[in-house]
């Protein structure tokens, strides 16, 4: 798989560590296990689709505003 940079802090994302945004689509750190690094995003419930949206803290901050 390609290496692909995290649209929030710059740094390249591993594959087990990323996850990719519901608004931009750009891919950002989201670490699955307890111990890793802090997120570069947020994982929210979308309540019209009854749904989490995994949502990268650059977007989730422009909703916020």
């Amino acid at each position: 798989m390609e290496e692909q940079t995290c649209v929030v802090c710059g740094s390249i994302v591993d594959d087990l560590g990323l996850a990719s945004c519901q608004y931009c689509g750009g891919p950002f750190h989201q670490p699955w296990k307890t111990g890793d690094d802090g997120p570069c995003g947020r994982i929210v419930s979308h309540g019209e689709a009854l749904a989490l949206a995994y949502i990268c803290n650059k977007c989730y901050s422009e909703t916020e505003e």
